[in-house]
């Protein structure tokens, strides 16, 4: 595996929640489109959803080194601006549909001490659904 030679630009498209919710949840629909009906089935309907998208995402998304940067850079700001307005003590679900190299710099980004706590979520077809994968930095006293 090496770095193409491709010189485009990612645009990343961020949609922010309409509505405040008890629970919170990121939508990574970079390889794939992931549906918010799917997320609201697994955490009902009281979720504000922040989606991180691509105009058309495909597995082959990061091409180069500087694709990965800018998604690092993209993954930071979307990180901060939840955690201003949920607060520290919540966590976040963690939906993703992404390349391999994009979810090892998202779990690179993610700062434990100082991140939302994260609860990630896998798709399980046994399941026709997602289900709960692995839980980051949650403590008791968290909400959930």
């Amino acid at each position: 595996w090496k770095w193409q030679n491709d010189e485009s630009e990612l645009r990343f498209i961020l949609d922010a929640p309409k509505k405040p919710g008890e629970k919170i949840a990121i939508n990574l629909s970079l390889s794939a489109s992931i549906n918010n009906d799917r997320i609201y089935r697994v955490l009902g309907d009281d979720v504000s959803i922040w989606t991180l998208t691509v105009d058309s995402p495909h597995r082959d998304l990061i091409r180069t080194e500087a694709h990965l940067i800018m998604l690092r850079d993209k993954i930071r700001v979307v990180l901060d601006q939840i955690k201003g307005l949920a607060g520290d003590r919540k966590v976040l679900h963690v939906f993703p549909a992404m390349p391999v190299s994009a979810a090892i710099e998202f779990g690179r980004v993610h700062m434990p001490k100082a991140d939302l706590s994260l609860r990630i979520y896998d798709q399980s077809k046994k399941r026709d659904g997602f289900i709960k994968a692995v839980d980051i930095g949650l403590e008791d006293g968290f909400d959930e």
